[in-house]
């Protein structure tokens, strides 16, 4: 009915990393009109690969169509971007997904607040804690809460909503017909009963580690905005961050509630200039010009370490909880502003460093256990590239590079700015 045949075929051909498949429906106006291009067509369109035209102009649809059927079998409904059910949300970012492939009713991400929640795999008990409280908060105040599935810090989140009668979404890194992470596998049957499952990738897709950071856009781009809750300076967490700035959407972290050193990346994000998250109402604070009249904003105000009943172990007895949310907040706030006045101190270091003889490595030295493919990719990066650039000139494939990207993203190297353009650190 809305052409799932042609763009299950679209994105096997130009496959699921890159923006090639997105181009591609702005330049055509549908995977049908892409699939009866002639060879010169295609060609001409000027941004297609040798590679990507002899895709292209293989024509057989008999493996789209066994998708189709391995999907029909498993009660996987496929949603293209022609689908009203499609969220314009979604589809509005820089390098939208050709197909979704979804267990459960998406609900209407368009007319809701819509906020993502996510954070490290190896979550403390309090991280655990807030993000489950926090996203029990906004599920009750009548936010959609979104995450990636998997364990710790995702989990929680996914858990909170439920608690709370709210639904939920839970993007998922590999096929909906797999297992993974096999922990959760009651809860994405409940989840399915209670929002939705997602994924982009087909049926039979494995849960590879470079399948994550592309599937983290869509948890961004359906999302008004994201909220980190714990992950250190490593994490994919500050990936998904980035990329909601990219996409306009807002980002809040959640200051170290323990002191314990374990909030390396939220910390980072906080002077970066992130919104400092004490309350739920920190949050949908954000929301209310726009869906105020959606949203239930009653205790919302409640510092979260006041309602766990947490007192830190370096506060003191006569000090309470909510003074010590409201000096988190305070002083992330001041943390923020050093970090603006401070923007152009990496200029002046090297003006300072003028004549001798310096590099990039003397700013932002190579770890000793980066991988050899990553190091390729450095020398061979312009100082702002294509994805689909960067294969071709290095000659490795867009699952090799992304790992390789990501690999440098944690290490502070580069950072992914539009869509899939990856910018080196100098």
């Amino acid at each position: 009915m809305y052409n799932e045949l042609y763009y299950v075929w679209l994105q096997a051909a130009l496959s699921v990393a890159g923006t090639k498949a997105s181009r591609a429906l702005e330049v055509f106006g549908s995977a049908r009109a892409v699939y009866e291009a002639a060879e010169r067509e295609t060609r001409l369109a000027g941004f297609f690969s040798a590679v990507d035209v002899e895709r292209l102009c293989q024509k057989s649809i008999s493996g789209a169509q066994k998708t189709l059927d391995d999907c029909f079998k498993q009660g996987i409904e496929v949603i293209t971007p022609e689908n009203p059910r499609y969220p314009v949300r979604l589809r509005e970012i820089w390098n939208y997904p050709a197909v979704l492939y979804a267990r459960g009713e998406i609900p209407d991400v368009d007319s809701l607040p819509t906020v993502a929640v996510v954070g490290t795999r190896d979550a403390s008990p309090i991280g655990a804690a807030l993000a489950e409280l926090l996203s029990k908060q906004l599920a009750s105040a009548g936010t959609l809460v979104i995450s990636g599935g998997a364990l710790g810090i995702d989990t929680a989140a996914h858990a909170g909503a439920l608690s709370a009668a709210g639904k939920t979404i839970m993007v998922a890194g590999c096929g909906l017909d797999i297992d993974y992470p096999r922990q959760n596998a009651r809860l994405k049957e409940v989840i399915a009963k209670n929002g939705a499952v997602i994924s982009e990738f087909p049926p039979g897709t494995p849960p590879a580690k470079v399948n994550f950071p592309i599937r983290n856009r869509i948890i961004s781009g359906l999302s008004l905005g994201v909220a980190v809750m714990e992950c250190g300076k490593k994490s994919g967490s500050l990936i998904t961050a980035g990329l909601a700035l990219d996409q306009g959407r807002d980002v809040f972290a959640l200051p170290d509630p323990s002191n314990a050193g374990i909030y390396s990346g939220t910390a980072y994000l906080l002077e970066d200039g992130a919104t400092p998250i004490t309350c739920a109402l920190d949050v949908l604070a954000e929301y209310v010009p726009g869906f105020g009249h959606k949203l239930n904003l009653t205790g919302t105000d409640t510092p979260l370490l006041t309602l766990l009943g947490y007192r830190p172990k370096y506060e003191s007895a006569n000090q309470t909880t909510e003074n010590k949310a409201e000096e988190s907040d305070k002083k992330a706030k001041s943390a923020a502003r050093r970090r603006i006045n401070s923007r152009n101190k990496p200029e002046e270091k090297r003006a300072n460093l003028s004549g001798k003889n310096v590099s990039c490595e003397t700013f932002f030295p190579f770890p000793e256990d980066l991988s050899e493919m990553a190091r390729r990719i450095w020398a061979g990066l312009n100082v702002e590239s294509e994805l689909d650039e960067i294969c071709e000139k290095v000659k490795i494939s867009a699952g090799d590079a992304l790992c390789a990207l990501t690999e440098l993203e944690m290490e502070g190297l580069v950072r992914q700015t539009a869509g899939t353009r990856y910018k080196r650190r100098e």
